[in-house]
């Protein structure tokens, strides 16, 4: 309803209202919305009836109208919480909080809001997964549940949005994909990934998981904001993790040699260090042996002499000896590479009875 100008007016002033009563002009969020209009004065929200304070319109507009002023926008929104129990407002409400308070910076009021907002996701999260489980036929459809999402807050696009970043957010933590893995199979350097598309590959990989979520940031593309940072963090990163990745893939083959070895030291004069890199100079890896082992300088010299070469040939004439060599061999290719010596047993370790060859 459009109230008069002079009826407005007559109200801010404390003027005679002409047969209007103040406590049914207070009760009703559409004069007060149309007051606080006219006069730019948040105290008039002072005025406002429960009924009012409770009202998700008028409270949406209140925080919109007065953003600027984080602790007074969070008086409203807290008054708001307690006296509205409809779930729906409530995470609206909720939303918009956040949602301004990000833009503020307020962190410490942000973060009130957020656990609030997270509370509800999280019940929706359980809800989804209950659902699953009672309707197996639909998961592989369901994904990770933005179709319930959708069904329960289309009515705000704003709340639809920022349920599909913290579902973006989900599959990265409690659902447990290791983004950075993922991105390092896709690719062999980071530049690779703005030369396959950004945004192709983030719709992409979504659709993945969940093929509604994925359809929906094709239309908006902002709910992507922290995937792309996400992504952008990992180029930064690249080559610590590769860097990483590669210790620790030197760190699980010696591991496995050593243990190999454990089982064979009596039946071999080469050693466990001596085939190692022996081996690596093969394979072109003995300064990263070095490196990963520890070893020191004088150490590596020796092993890495044309002499000591010759001798571990001459040893490999030996049966015993060849076999151990080349599971050794088999072991490290598989472990740091991926990769099988095919045509030595198709990558399977050789388990020979030793007390049965001839001496």
């Amino acid at each position: 309803m459009k109230y008069s100008l002079k009826l407005i007016n007559d109200y801010i002033n404390g003027d005679d209202l002409h047969g209007y009563s103040t406590e049914v002009l207070e009760n009703d969020p559409e004069f007060m919305k149309q007051v606080i209009v006219a006069c730019n004065d948040k105290k008039m929200y002072r005025m406002c009836s429960d009924h009012v304070k409770g009202d998700y319109d008028f409270v949406m507009f209140m925080i919109d109208k007065f953003s600027y002023d984080p602790y007074f926008i969070d008086e409203v929104a807290t008054t708001f919480l307690n006296l509205n129990s409809d779930d729906l407002e409530r995470v609206g409400v909720v939303v918009k909080m956040c949602k301004k308070l990000e833009e503020l910076n307020n962190k410490e009021l942000y973060a009130n809001y957020k656990l609030v907002f997270i509370a509800h996701f999280v019940y929706d999260m359980s809800s989804i997964e209950l659902y699953k489980e009672e309707n197996p036929d639909y998961e592989s459809e369901i994904g990770l549940g933005f179709v319930l999402l959708f069904d329960r807050y289309n009515y705000d696009m704003d709340v639809l949005k920022y349920c599909a970043k913290q579902l973006i957010e989900y599959l990265f933590t409690d659902y447990g994909v290791n983004l950075e893995n993922e991105i390092h199979k896709d690719f062999r350097t980071p530049n690779d990934i703005y030369h396959s598309g950004l945004m192709n590959y983030m719709i992409t990989f979504l659709g993945r998981y969940d093929l509604m979520l994925s359809d929906f940031a094709i239309n908006h593309n902002d709910v992507l904001d922290g995937f792309q940072e996400r992504i952008n963090k990992i180029q930064v990163r690249w080559n610590n993790y590769t860097d990483t990745e590669e210790e620790q893939k030197y760190e699980e083959m010696f591991d496995r040699v050593h243990e190999y070895m454990e089982d064979h030291e009596m039946e071999t004069i080469v050693g466990e260090y001596g085939y190692l890199h022996y081996i690596g100079k093969e394979l072109g890896i003995s300064a990263k042996l070095a490196h990963y082992s520890g070893l020191d300088r004088e150490t590596y010299e020796m092993l890495n002499t044309e002499e000591t070469d010759m001798d571990i040939e001459v040893l490999l004439q030996d049966l015993k000896e060849r076999i151990i060599y080349s599971n050794i061999k088999r072991i490290m290719l598989e472990t740091l590479f991926g990769e099988y010596e095919e045509k030595h047993h198709e990558g399977k370790i050789i388990e020979v009875d030793f007390t049965k060859l001839r001496k």
